[in-house]
């Protein structure tokens, strides 16, 4: 019986119309009668006449597509609510998935010719987004193409059709012949080099060359002639903006060692002088596409009630949910003592092989007066390893806001630093109530995130998400504020209602991204739910304030720092205190100010106003070893590097020293070139060779130390 005449599927999907063909099936539009909703059915039904051994290679593609679309828990891959298997007497196999109603990327550069640059720059860092999340789980779209890019409602990009995806290291599925949309695939495909991630980076380029053009670059009357222009031919430069041009050309690079990483095509989408907004697709057309479902791992237990609101919990964090307000403005409120910690982050896993972007640095260098990194004429100087003897800064990063030392509470300048999970951007928040955005890379300011709570509300604490599409901020109203970093736009605004003086001194994400936490000065440490925008637990301490807050590497344990040198540790399934981790008696002045986890997650370093760090064996909870700094003003923060040999402390005495962990000696003090402001925050970046430190004379300070 064909599904024409059937008209309901499973006894609750109402077939409406057919939306349009594929190279593999049908979509209809259909109504969900069990939940009254809109649905997209893909029927994937193969044709007549094939032989058994393609039969069943076709049903192992079509589960495949299903597979890779369920895996990939994206904003930027359509949701794929059910899959109905063929049966005894249908031998289809139907795809419910979310119904994204817009036209293709391929329709829109059809209907107006080239696309402007805003637009195409947005559609590209939304799709390098999506490409991240499928990589980072070992899937390879294959078939990039202006055909396969939906654009739904507000501009929304949306990746289509993992019919030929390929899971690398997957040998279920032939790996011969060549599949895929010949104009826009990888020239190295056609040599029969193996599938890797870059191949969909060129053909993510030629699409995006597509959209500012008009056409393909490849695209010619005869298939000879196409092929021809992949492998041998000069390959043409888009006609567009330069950062837009420079992430198309380094896409299309025929050396797939040479060819622009994510994060280095990002990077120069990101040089956009004005946030990149695409124009919301018109027309009624409403074309449907896979999307995600739970991510793949060993079986777990269900989380407890307080934690699920998760049907669409995703590490890839979608948009909190839209139009949600700022509290009116209010009074400022004024910490209680200085910001201490840099929440440290995992970053997903890329199976692409990593092309890292170096650190450029200067050694004879500046700060102008604009606010912006300036360099000197010396041409590049890589910077030696820092030793006890007083290494110089290899960059300075001077905000623009110019506070001038500014105080709000007892911090001033530059309160906190964090570097993206890439390594290739660098937050820094101000108490001038701005986030300053750099690029490592060329150490200019990439942007600005202006705090939208009033006038005073300073930013105290920054993190970025694990996949670094988000960061959140921690301000003097209660609230952390959540920021889309494509679009530079608000996308939550969380507000605890904390105590009358009280500040969100710390802000951190769990290691899989779907937990935010927020410590307040009333006490109490926050859990909003990512996906929605909801708290799901307040964690409420018995001491005097919390200062900072850190997600163990296993994301199973938050602790929290207070006032009262105490350091909380949560269970994050339960909601309840697991254990406290109490500082040597007599060391009731230290206020474990700044946390910090060990990567393996056995030691917790905690520091505070006594100038001691003190290293907990998480296991027994006992003090394994006490380092004492030199200086004389307390410890301010703390953070270990990626392979948790070295552990960075930040004094307010203007400097940060760096430990080795395994001998408790102290290997290098990194002393600031402005005596007398202090160093607010640390921060290694996630290669381990570049440490940062916060200044509260408005800059911040880069330091080659691998």
């Amino acid at each position: 019986m064909s599904v024409s005449e059937a008209r309901l599927l499973a006894g609750r999907y109402q077939l409406v119309r057919e939306l349009g063909r594929g190279g593999m099936g049908v979509v209809w539009l259909a109504e969900d009668q069990l939940v009254g909703r809109r649905v997209a059915v893909k029927e994937l039904r193969p044709p007549q006449g094939l032989a058994d051994a393609e039969r069943e290679t076709f049903s192992r593609r079509a589960l495949q597509e299903a597979r890779s679309a369920a895996r990939i828990r994206h904003p930027g891959a359509v949701t794929l609510y059910d899959v109905l298997p063929a049966s005894a007497t249908d031998n289809a196999i139907y795809l419910i998935m979310e119904l994204v109603e817009g036209p293709t990327l391929a329709e829109l550069i059809q209907r107006s010719g080239p696309l402007p640059a805003d637009a195409v720059t947005a559609y590209g860092l939304q799709l390098l987004s999506v490409l991240e999340a499928a990589h980072g789980l070992g899937i390879v779209h294959r078939d990039i193409k202006p055909a396969n890019i939906l654009i739904g409602r507000g501009g929304q990009a949306k990746l289509t059709d993992f019919g030929i995806a390929h899971t690398v290291g997957d040998q279920r599925m032939t790996n011969s012949g060549i599949m895929g949309t010949q104009a826009y695939l990888a020239p190295e495909l056609f040599e029969g080099a193996s599938i890797s991630p870059a191949a969909d980076l060129w053909s993510l380029g030629a699409t995006l060359f597509a959209a500012v053009e008009g056409r393909g670059p490849f695209e010619r009357d005869t298939t000879g002639a196409t092929l021809r222009a992949i492998v041998l031919d000069e390959i043409p430069v888009p006609r567009c903006v330069p950062y837009l041009g420079a992430a198309i050309t380094g896409m299309l690079q025929r050396d797939p060692a040479r060819r622009a990483s994510i994060g280095q095509a990002r990077a120069h989408l990101l040089q956009a002088p004005q946030p990149p907004v695409p124009p919301q697709a018109s027309g009624d057309q409403a074309t449907a596409k896979l999307a995600p479902g739970p991510p793949q791992g060993p079986a777990a237990s269900p989380p407890p009630a307080w934690q699920q609101a998760p049907t669409d919990l995703s590490p890839s964090a979608p948009p909190f949910y839209p139009g949600h307000q700022a509290p009116p403005p209010g009074a400022p409120r004024q910490s209680r003592r200085r910001l201490l910690v840099i929440a440290a982050v995992a970053a997903p896993v890329v199976v692409a092989a990593a092309i890292a972007v170096p650190l450029l640095v200067y050694s004879d260098h500046q700060p102008s007066s604009s606010g912006q990194n300036t360099f000197g004429s010396g041409g590049h100087q890589p910077a030696a390893a820092p030793s006890t003897s007083g290494p110089s800064p290899t960059a300075t990063l001077k905000d623009p806001g110019h506070s001038n030392g500014a105080s709000s509470g007892s911090i001033t300048g530059v309160s906190s630093v964090a570097f993206s999970p890439n390594g290739q951007m660098l937050a820094a928040g101000d108490i001038d109530d701005s986030i300053y955005i750099w690029n490592v890379a060329t150490g200019q300011l990439a942007f600005t995130l202006t705090d939208p709570g009033n006038s005073s509300s300073s930013v105290y604490a920054v993190a970025f998400s694990p996949n670094g599409q988000l960061l959140a901020a921690g301000d003097g109203t209660d609230t952390t504020y959540v920021w889309n970093l494509a679009t530079r736009q608000v996308v939550a605004t969380l507000s605890d209602n904390g105590g009358s003086d009280a500040v969100v001194e710390a802000v951190a994400f769990s290691p899989n991204g779907q937990l935010l936490a927020a410590g307040d000065q009333d006490d109490s440490s926050y859990l909003w739910n990512v996906s929605t925008g909801k708290l799901v637990a307040t964690l409420t301490d018995q001491g005097m304030g919390v200062n900072s807050v850190a997600f163990s590497p296993n994301g199973q344990t938050l602790a929290a720092g207070d006032d009262n040198y105490v350091t909380y540790l949560w269970n994050v399934s339960t909601g309840k205190l697991a254990t406290s981790l109490t500082d040597p008696p007599g060391t009731s002045s230290s206020q474990n100010a700044a946390i910090a986890f060990s990567p393996n997650g056995q030691t917790l370093a905690a520091g505070g106003g006594n100038d001691s760090i003190y290293l907990f064996n998480v296991a027994t909870g006992q003090v394994a070893s006490t380092l004492t700094d030199p200086g004389s003003s307390g410890v301010t923060s703390v953070a270990f590097s990626p392979d948790g040999k070295t552990l960075a402390v930040g004094d307010a005495d203007d400097s940060a020293y760096l430990y080795d962990v395994s001998s408790g000696d102290l290997d290098a003090t990194l002393t600031e070139p402005d005596s007398g402001s202090g160093v607010n925050s640390v921060a290694f970046s996630p290669d381990g060779k570049t440490v940062a430190t916060a200044d509260a004379d408005d800059s911040t300070y880069l330091w080659r130390v691998g």
